[in-house]
């Protein structure tokens, strides 16, 4: 990694890492994910009798508090454009952690001697003209309180393009302090002030299958919506030092096993 990429990312508050993930590693992972977004699809016509591709019908979720939080864990993940707990703790996923590019990459920036990933990493699919899986503008950390330092690695499973949507960025609002959320119906943290983004350039991040964005946990970043023709899907994975404590399940990248916290009171 160049002084020039930790200037980019030190100036901008992300990077664009192009060709870092090998294609025979991501293209598996791809086919797997939207494999099971097929599945589970069909497992939500199932339980429901109505389909994800139903607008009305997520429209009415996600505009009434009582029925999403009615909803089983398992189908309000679907609804808001996530896959269930049984795919995202997958070995498959995995393989993203052990790709030498991104790893590098991730170290250098962390300044870490070995990796760890907060575990299980989110899935995110985007179904084409529907707004209820666009994640609102936050910084990641309101989601990952349970370690001080991290990365995310926002991985594309598809090409992104002007259509596609993928992630929009505020350039330079890494600066920012730690802002307050609150929750929406669907989403638990959107920043609450909404003049938090005045004064950054809101910026599209258009990516390759194989590339990947890395950004830390203040840059304000949201979903850019989905106007193609095609379903979205990406993966977050969020690393963090091997020197740094975290309260929830991670993957020890180096000894490949997943550790789990330590008890209450040392117990």
């Amino acid at each position: 990694m160049t002084s020039e990429l930790l200037d980019e990312l030190a100036t901008r508050g992300y990077l664009v890492l192009k060709n870092v993930l090998r294609l025979d590693a991501i293209r598996p992972l791809a086919e797997f994910i939207y494999g099971q977004y097929d599945r589970h699809k069909a497992l939500y016509r199932q339980r429901t009798g109505k389909s994800l591709d139903d607008r009305e019908h997520l429209t009415a979720i996600a505009s009434d508090p009582a029925t999403f939080a009615g909803l089983p864990s398992d189908l309000k993940h679907l609804v808001r454009g996530e896959l269930p707990l049984e795919v995202r703790l997958d070995a498959a996923l995995k393989v993203v952690a052990h790709e030498d590019g991104l790893a590098r990459v991730v170290r250098e920036v962390l300044g870490a001697e070995s990796l760890r990933l907060h575990n299980p990493p989110s899935i995110r699919v985007s179904a084409p003209g529907l707004s209820i899986g666009n994640v609102p503008m936050h910084q990641d950390f309101a989601y990952n309180q349970h370690v001080k330092e991290f990365v995310t690695a926002w991985v594309p499973l598809c090409r992104i393009d002007e259509a596609c949507g993928g992630v929009d960025v505020l350039e330079g609002s890494h600066r920012s302090e730690p802002l307050e959320h609150e929750p929406q119906v669907v989403w638990s943290n959107a920043v609450k002030d909404p003049r938090a983004g005045e004064g950054f350039v809101r910026r599209h991040v258009l990516l390759d299958l194989g590339d990947a964005l890395l950004f830390g946990p203040r840059l304000l970043h949201a979903s850019h919506a989905n106007t193609s023709d095609r379903v979205r899907a990406s993966i977050d994975y969020r690393f963090f030092s091997s020197a740094t404590p975290s309260e929830k399940h991670y993957y020890d990248v180096a000894r490949r096993v997943v550790v789990a916290p330590p008890a209450p009171n040392g117990e």
